[in-house]
């Protein structure tokens, strides 16, 4: 059986290049002698390279004859949990394409590091290039809740659960931004949907029981039962131990 090779992805900033033997920056003839320097090397070596400069950078796709197609192969690295090793593949090919779920998964990979004040702009993009990607309106609902944005989450959440209504994962997100706004009475819908919807997600039992007890005494009672529940049903995770 071949072993298909991985393509080499990766993007420079025109200041680290070396500039001997090229011409002044900002000129047409240094952007093809850029392209050219990068180009010609993969060509002796047999593969094929797509280059583009910017103002700011150098992006460059190269892929050996039988090698793995670069798109499958960053969101491979992605799927199984490569997120350092994808993210400057995922910067260099966001670059260079108009692709919404190349911006997606780069928003989502720096939400993941941690990054979720830079994951806003490729998430935005992502939306701008997909308007029906619930998916890229999702994470960047999350994003924004995590920098403190909360109208701004609430409103990219909003569009994830009108693009899909029985997503209980966007429900859930939405409802738990409600809540911590202040909003339990906004959120308990959507608690109780998330909570239908997912029955197997003690995130969403949880926060069910939650936005019931911040109601207030017209809601103890159901409250109490819905953390028996969580704690009956889920007594290894988190949730059942929080509920306890």
């Amino acid at each position: 059986m071949t072993t298909r090779q991985a393509p080499e992805i990766f993007q420079i900033p025109l200041d680290d290049l070396d500039p001997a033997g090229l011409p002044p920056r900002g000129t047409a003839e240094f952007e093809q002698a850029v392209i050219g320097r990068y180009a010609l090397d993969y060509a002796a070596r047999g593969w094929q390279a797509v280059v583009a400069v910017d103002d700011a950078f150098v992006r460059v796709v190269a892929v050996p004859e039988r090698g793995v197609e670069p798109k499958a192969y960053v969101l491979g690295l992605l799927q199984n949990g490569f997120l350092e090793d994808a993210l400057p593949v995922l910067e260099a090919l966001d670059g260079m394409l108009d692709d919404a779920e190349i911006a997606y998964s780069h928003g989502l990979c720096l939400s993941e590091l941690g990054r979720p004040a830079e994951a806003v702009a490729p998430l935005q993009r992502a939306v701008e290039l997909d308007p029906t990607h619930a998916n890229a309106f999702i994470a960047l609902g999350v994003a924004f809740a995590r920098t403190g944005r909360a109208d701004e989450a609430a409103n990219a959440l909003r569009d994830a659960v009108k693009l899909e209504p029985e997503n209980a994962f966007a429900k859930r997100n939405l409802a738990a931004v409600l809540m911590r706004s202040g909003r339990a009475a906004e959120a308990l819908p959507f608690f109780r949907q998330a909570a239908c919807l997912a029955p197997a997600d003690p995130g969403a039992q949880l926060g069910l029981a939650q936005c019931l007890e911040a109601l207030g005494p017209s809601h103890v009672k159901e409250a109490a039962e819905q953390y028996k529940a969580v704690l009956k049903r889920f007594p290894d995770y988190q949730a059942g131990e929080m509920a306890e």
